[in-house]
């Protein structure tokens, strides 16, 4: 009798019970897109569309296990955050510009609890379509510490009526000056946070009294509910990260501080809170704290600055390299044969060895077949240049029977 294969029975037995829910146009879209470049580099399609369903469990769970950012995808994000940078450069003396590196410690997690067919999401940039924290987050955990800081978590201290001592007053100001309020922006803007490289990676959680939290509240929490696995992602990356902020010089601070000594505030501030807080979901478990958390915007702009200088350079060298070409195309045009013969044999270096060997074969050749007697000098020039020129009485080598052949083409023989 014929065993089955193990291995096919499994395989049929798994697309029987697992459906993928995705809309068929897109799926051939993606497909076409595979075969052509290798893969779908806009993380979001890999995340919102790609998961699968066991009929026999109540529950969705992600298609892959581990999604990395597209290599494509990271050198489009760091050429755009170089810019970014540049950008801000260019308005040094209006600006105090502020960039703080630092690296996730464990695993972070933005947007779990945003619209998703899963329940669970992570926040991927809709254009660049790898994982970011919008600069509103990270403008909100740095708020949320200070008030944690300096208030004891008692927000309410910061409304325009509230009494407060005057230590609290000034606390107040400086609040102004860094976040605004009702009657005007604060003068600290942050930027967007972008991970360029990483790795989403399955994480799982259980969800404990479902029916309590299907009701609202109304039954009772009961042990007996069995736990429901609820699935999401995490981002890991080994990779610094910018964090950027600046300020604009455009109008007096209401406090006593300068702009310089608030930019150092505000430091002080966002390295507590990536440190001690952390950022997104989770974070009271340990999700998105950041460690190795040092200043560079010197470092940066200095480089990001000599990187612009260097490439302005090589675009004006190509520039003069180019009009050069199109002058010498124009020159080349106006001579007869014979000029030309002669200038090109001019422009051979001594010391190319393919100008050496064009020189022994193609314009030798042509010097003599057209009798040229002024491309004959110039040739003997450029191999005298070249340690080229050998003279024997009985010739024997092929380089010293070609000089004798130009010596009898200049009546020198």
């Amino acid at each position: 009798m014929r065993r089955k294969n193990p291995s096919k029975q499994k395989k049929k037995q798994d697309q029987r019970i697992l459906k993928y829910y995705h809309p068929k146009d897109l799926i051939d879209i993606y497909h076409e897109v595979g075969k052509a470049r290798g893969d779908m580099e806009h993380l979001s399609y890999k995340v919102n569309y790609f998961f699968k369903k066991d009929l026999n469990k109540p529950y969705f769970d992600f298609r892959y296990d581990k999604v990395e950012v597209h290599q494509q995808t990271t050198k489009t994000v760091k050429t755009m955050l170089d810019n970014r940078l540049l950008k801000l450069a260019q308005f040094s003396e209006q600006t105090i510009v502020k960039i703080f590196e630092a690296e996730i410690a464990s695993q972070l997690v933005h947007g779990l609890g945003t619209a998703h067919v899963l329940d669970t999401a992570i926040t991927i940039h809709p254009v660049y379509g790898v994982p970011y924290i919008p600069a509103s987050s990270l403008k909100g955990i740095v708020r949320h510490y200070f008030i944690q800081t300096f208030f004891k978590g008692d927000g309410t201290k910061l409304a325009e009526t509230a009494e407060r001592s005057a230590k609290e007053e000034k606390l107040y100001k400086l609040y102004a000056d860094i976040f605004g309020t009702q009657e005007g922006r604060g003068l600290v803007n942050f930027l967007d946070v972008y991970f360029p490289s990483g790795t989403l990676e399955a994480d799982i959680m259980a969800v404990q009294f479902r029916s309590y939290y299907n009701s609202g509240g109304k039954d009772a929490p009961r042990e007996v509910d069995p736990p429901l696995p609820v699935n999401f992602y995490v981002l890991k990356s080994d990779e610094p990260v910018e964090f950027v902020y600046y300020i604009m010089k455009n109008r007096k601070p209401n406090s006593n501080f300068t702009f310089e000594e608030l930019a150092k505030i505000v430091g002080d501030w966002l390295q507590g809170a990536l440190s001690h807080m952390g950022l997104g979901s989770k974070t009271s478990r340990g999700y998105g704290r950041f460690t190795n958390i040092k200043e560079v915007d010197d470092e940066k702009l200095d480089n990001l600055k000599r990187r612009q200088e260097q490439a302005k350079q090589e675009r004006i060298h190509k520039e003069l390299e180019r009009k050069k070409r199109e002058e010498e195309a124009k020159r080349l045009a106006s001579m007869t044969e014979e000029e030309r013969l002669v200038y090109t044999i001019e422009q051979l270096d001594p010391k190319n060895v393919q100008d050496q060997e064009k020189s022994k074969g193609a314009l030798f050749n042509e010097v003599i077949e057209t009798n040229n007697i002024n491309a004959a000098r110039a040739l003997k020039k450029y191999w005298i240049k070249s340690n080229l020129w050998i003279e024997k009485k009985k010739p024997k080598k092929k380089q010293e029977i070609k000089v004798t052949q130009i010596k009898e083409l200049l009546n020198e023989a």
